[in-house]
């Protein structure tokens, strides 16, 4: 990495190991460290063990049952508008192009490979929420949702979350992988990151410090 730095005229490097297993040789490096919180859920315990690691709140939320169903996109049988409805909601809710189409078109190619899953919730036949996972042999990445205002009225998220997990368990996946972990409000920190930061907390099971290693 000294080589690179060098050849390359960077000022420094940053690289964190990835994954819930702790390795206490890559912990121990003497160089300069930064934390870096990650939360996972493991998946392979049974479905009351999950429940129990649940936010309490999230609980109650979840047996309210304020939705019919959550679908599960099929590349096969449901039309591709529905995908465009998902990206026109993403425009919408905030408020300007964030991402390029090509990356767009990248996860339907994924979608397709088996490699991801897409879900989404309709209220009278408009999509008002959604949420794609990338998928692995063994581990599962929340990689964006987009909810508009009567879905984060309702706590839709919640119910993705749950049939999420429903999902990655028949898949037999391992570990899921929601994000970072914002213990605290910092000045790099938006609030908004933060309370998503909050959100995804109250799904997991483990926070997992995967130091940020600087060189």
């Amino acid at each position: 990495f000294k080589n690179i730095r060098q050849y390359f005229n960077l000022k420094i490097i940053n690289f964190s190991k990835c994954g819930p297993l702790k390795d206490n040789n890559y912990q121990n490096l003497n160089l300069k460290k930064y934390d870096n919180f990650q939360l996972y859920l493991y998946l392979e315990n049974s479905k009351e063990e999950i429940k129990k690691n649940l936010r309490k709140s999230y609980l109650s939320i979840l047996k309210k049952k304020t939705i019919n169903e959550i679908f599960t996109f099929n590349y096969e049988t449901d039309d591709k508008k529905i995908w465009l409805d998902f990206k026109k909601l993403h425009f919408s809710e905030s408020k300007k192009k964030t991402r390029s189409d090509k990356s767009w078109e990248k996860q339907f190619e994924n979608l397709q490979k088996g490699k991801a899953i897409f879900l989404y919730s309709l209220e009278k036949n408009k999509l008002i929420a959604g949420s794609f996972f990338d998928l692995t042999s063994d581990e599962s990445l929340y990689s964006v949702g987009v909810y508009n205002e009567n879905a984060r009225k309702k706590f839709i998220s919640h119910y993705i979350q749950e049939k999420a997990i429903e999902e990655f368990k028949i898949r037999k996946i391992k570990w899921y992988f929601l994000g970072k972990y914002h213990p605290n409000i910092k000045d790099n920190v938006s609030k908004k990151e933060y309370n998503i930061s909050f959100f995804k907390k109250g799904f997991s099971s483990k926070i997992i410090n995967n130091f940020i290693v600087q060189i």
